[in-house]
């Protein structure tokens, strides 16, 4: 099974953004494959790799708009 998820914000609350990512992909472990849809509103690049970085290490897929 997929999982979509989409998710929108800007850089005053992405550490609760990533927060909330680390529990989606935590919490389902049994779908195949999780793919996160971020609409991000001016998030740094420093903070887009700590994104990335999270959802790599569950073997996800996070693509940004």
């Amino acid at each position: 099974m997929i999982l979509n998820v989409l998710y929108s914000c800007n850089e005053n609350y992405v550490k609760q953004a990533g927060i909330s990512i680390i529990s989606l992909c935590e919490n389902n472990k049994l779908f195949e494959d999780i793919h996160i849809f971020f609409v991000e509103d001016k998030i740094t690049e420093a903070s887009k790799q700590q994104l990335m970085q999270i959802v790599e290490k569950y073997n996800r897929k996070i693509t940004f708009f």
